[in-house]
């Protein structure tokens, strides 16, 4: 669902996590969601932008804390059926003309990925650090929002298109004379 989409561009978690999130993770006095992260095993605040805290305000939250954000995909985890709400994504993608049927993620050669490679949920993930680069985010605050361990994992989760590295150059000093020889 859209829901779950949000979440994942605006907080970087993974599918998995983010299908495990109870409403007692959801902490809107402090705008933060607590995700315990099954990769690392470990308990990863995520900072909630105003988009996202819009939403979540106008979720109706139920006595119980311990209830599902998202009762199918939450079901379907805990039974190790993950790979079925992985694929409700992809045939979503399909369905809107952004990914090819039967489009092989597995197999494919990793130089030049980016550009080939078929969408999937965990390309949100990419984006969310793009994003926080995009942002002029420090590089240390940003690889800990994201949960990065180290500068190489940030930076392959960085994809920082040709209108960045063009706005990069354009103010870099003329030298002196050598407009001329062109």
């Amino acid at each position: 669902p859209i829901c779950m989409i949000m979440v994942a561009i605006y907080t970087g978690l993974r599918l998995g996590d983010i299908c495990r999130l109870v409403f007692r993770d959801l902490d809107l006095a402090t705008h933060f969601i607590r995700a315990s992260v099954k990769k690392t095993r470990d308990f990863q605040p995520k900072p909630v932008p105003p988009p996202l805290a819009f939403y979540f305000q106008r979720m109706r939250f139920p006595e119980n804390p311990d209830q599902p954000l998202f009762p199918r995909a939450y079901r379907l985890v805990m039974a190790g059926q993950r790979s079925i709400v992985s694929q409700s994504f992809v045939d979503m993608l399909v369905k809107v003309g952004l990914r090819a049927p039967k489009a092989k993620v597995r197999g494919v050669r990793r130089e030049g990925a980016e550009k080939y490679m078929p969408l999937s949920f965990h390309c949100l993930r990419h984006n969310y650090t793009t994003m926080l680069k995009r942002a002029n985010i420090p590089e240390a605050i940003a690889r800990r929002i994201a949960g990065h361990l180290s500068i190489a994992i940030s930076d392959v989760y960085t994809h920082l298109g040709e209108d960045v590295m063009r706005a990069a150059v354009a103010n870099l000093p003329e030298i002196e004379g050598v407009s001329t020889y062109y």
